[in-house]
């Protein structure tokens, strides 16, 4: 299930079928509370829940055969909202989705397929939005267009810049966490070092 926990400690707990699980499954759980108050956890191997803790309802987002316009992939690994009030979901296999929570409709990102393996995301200060993937960070800007392709490893020869984790610290640095080790950008300019 679910337990909700605000800052005056008053705890609610949700139980698992309340929230759409209604089977048991050993894949981890991302959540998020989005800025409407809807909380969104990912449903194991089947995609993506959404509850409003207001009327207890929950929408379900899943991966349909043929389809552009839904989840791109059913395990998610990451949830991050932007500043523009967007969701954005990364899936192990399917990659990377976009969906405008104002309107509740998934917006198309071009080459969002081709980042599979997304595990992480961070918004850098200027809204940015860094996505951690399997070969390493993609940096898009809030129009969805390429501006920095990084790989971590690069210089170490390493045969993996599988990215794990994406920190943005108190000065505005970027901590990526990879497979061999931990890295930090620095903000110099326009772009990071």
């Amino acid at each position: 299930g679910l337990s909700i926990v605000k800052n005056s400690f008053v705890v609610k707990n949700v139980p698992a079928q309340k929230v759409g699980f209604f089977n048991k499954d050993q894949q981890g759980s991302t959540i998020l509370e989005d800025s409407f108050g809807h909380i969104w956890l990912s449903a194991g191997r089947s995609g993506l829940v959404r509850y409003n803790p207001g009327d207890q309802s929950t929408s379900f987002y899943i991966d349909q055969p043929n389809s552009e316009e839904d989840l791109s992939g059913s395990i998610v690994m990451s949830l991050l909202e932007d500043n523009k009030k967007r969701l954005w979901i990364a899936t192990l296999r399917g990659g990377v989705s976009v969906l405008d929570i104002k309107t509740n409709k998934f917006i198309p990102l071009k080459g969002g397929n081709k980042l599979s393996g997304a595990n992480a995301f961070e918004l850098d200060q200027q809204g940015n939005i860094w996505i951690g993937h399997r070969t390493g960070v993609t940096v898009l800007d809030p129009e969805f267009n390429i501006i920095h392709r990084l790989l971590p490893n690069e210089h170490r020869m390493s045969l993996s810049n599988l990215v794990t984790a994406i920190f943005k610290d108190v000065k505005n640095d970027m901590w990526v966490g990879t497979t061999n080790g931990l890295f930090r950008y620095q903000k110099q300019g326009d772009s990071y070092q």
